[in-house]
């Protein structure tokens, strides 16, 4: 029985991959139903696997106060549902796919916030490692087919034709399919692909021992590289911002408690960004060596705001600003309710998303009252993760899921991450992990 509960336990593994792998396995059968997978493997896991009794006790306010993030969301995903559909607003397919891509994931943090072990929290890292490296192989693959050789891999067309065939119109992005620019991936954008490269080096952060140094920085520099290669300045910067202030420690600076150690770690994250990008300049042939070039005069001119990024020479700071004074207007005019709770999470009805605003966007399907709710939970809850790690710096399972929110929320900046399917689903994950180190029993990775 013991040996059957085990092999059930690694179904956790298929989840993961099924949850990341998804957009691949519907590309090759040409059909949107294996998104169901995961979800299908998930009830025959709770269906077989005998529940962890459970033990009442008091809960702590971060226990209570995710609770509440959770159902709120839930509410609000169940009532755009639910009206949408008395108003015939929204078709019924499409109703449907955002139950599932946006209600569905709740059921992993509503089982695993109780349920959760240290043996299924190490099959879900390893899950994680393993999509990433994955996901990351092909990244590296993608971008030198289309940056150095010119050429669009078969995968990224039929992936094209696919979105075709879901959208049931020739009027998406194709940008997937232009040569010389960067790669997408496996994933659904480039964003999302660095972000599960990303992924999977803080899972095994969270799996190498702290005191194996050498082993950690390398598995940061080779996520470097990949990401350089990549060219997604948004994951790349959300990395570096991530790394700095969890892993080595600069999130002490919050408090003025950095110490000697911590500014030598400044020193090690700039001696591997600048020997990452010598090695990228150097392997590159001559005439794409420009890139790395550009890339280290992006990030001053996009934060001076110097750099065009629109079509009407605005700079992405003036464009941000636009995007968020222009907001209210906007949704009066379209959908005058939406001030309150934002346009919901259909793609046929709603204001159009896909731009480089990622946290006006959300703004968009949140409305501004949910919007400054979850904002302010998500940053409440960041910082409940810092003070934790004041106390204890060693608790690798907290340092995955601050680097986990953290990365998410610089990605808002630009590009929207969180509504990836992939990711929504981590999301709830970490949630669940969170909520179970604040048990009595908590769950370790230490053997």
């Amino acid at each position: 029985m013991k040996l059957f509960s085990f092999n059930l336990n690694r179904l956790w593994l298929g989840i993961i991959l099924s949850i990341v792998l998804i957009l691949p396995i519907q590309v090759l059968f040409n059909s949107p139903i294996p998104f169901l997978l995961p979800y299908f493997l998930f009830f025959i896991y709770i269906f077989f696997y005998k529940t962890i009794k459970y033990q009442r006790y008091k809960k702590k306010s971060v226990q209570k106060n995710i609770d509440y993030l959770i159902f709120i969301y839930t509410l609000l995903v169940l009532f755009h549902f639910t009206w949408q559909l008395l108003l015939s607003v929204s078709s019924i397919s499409d109703l449907l796919s955002s139950l599932v891509i946006y209600f569905f994931p709740t059921f992993f943090y509503y089982y695993l916030k109780k349920n959760i072990t240290s043996e299924i929290l190490f099959l879900i890292l390893i899950g994680i490692c393993l999509s990433g490296i994955i996901v990351g192989i092909y990244f590296v693959y993608d971008s030198y087919m289309q940056l150095i050789l010119g050429k669009i891999s078969n995968y990224s067309v039929l992936v094209n034709e696919y979105e075709q065939f879901r959208k049931n119109s020739t009027e998406i992005n194709n940008a997937r399919l232009k040569m010389f620019e960067r790669a997408y991936g496996l994933l659904e954008t480039h964003s999302v692909s660095s972000a599960w490269v990303s992924f999977a080096c803080f899972s095994a952060l969270t799996l190498i021992r702290s005191e194996f140094y050498v082993k950690r920085i390398l598995v940061i520099f080779i996520t470097l590289i990949i990401l350089f290669i990549g060219l997604n300045f948004t994951g790349i910067l959300a990395f570096i911002l991530s790394i700095i202030l969890i892993e080595f420690n600069l999130f002490k600076l919050f408090k003025f408690k950095i110490s000697l150690i911590g500014l030598r770690h400044i020193l090690y994250i700039c001696i591997l960004l600048f020997t990452s990008l010598v090695i990228i300049y150097l392997i590159l042939p001559s005439e794409n060596q420009s890139m790395v070039l550009n890339l280290l005069n992006y990030f001053p001119q996009l934060l001076s705001g110097d750099l065009i990024t629109r079509d009407d020479n605005r700079t992405y700071l003036q464009g941000l600003s636009d995007s968020l004074f222009g907001y209210p207007k906007l949704m009066f005019n379209y959908f005058p309710l939406g001030l309150l709770i934002g346009d919901g999470f259909t793609v046929n009805f709603g204001l159009n998303k896909g731009g480089d605003y990622g946290i006006v966007e959300t703004l968009y399907r949140f409305g501004i009252p949910f919007f400054l709710l979850f904002i302010i939970a998500i940053f409440r809850l960041i910082y409940f993760l810092f003070n934790s790690l004041y106390i204890n710096g060693n608790n690798k399972i907290i340092k995955f899921c601050a680097l986990i929110l953290v990365y998410v929320l610089i990605s808002e900046l630009h590009y929207s991450i969180w509504n990836s399917k992939s990711i929504l689903a981590l999301l709830f994950i970490v949630f669940a992990i969170i909520y179970k180190q604040n048990q009595p029993l908590k769950i370790s990775l230490e053997k």
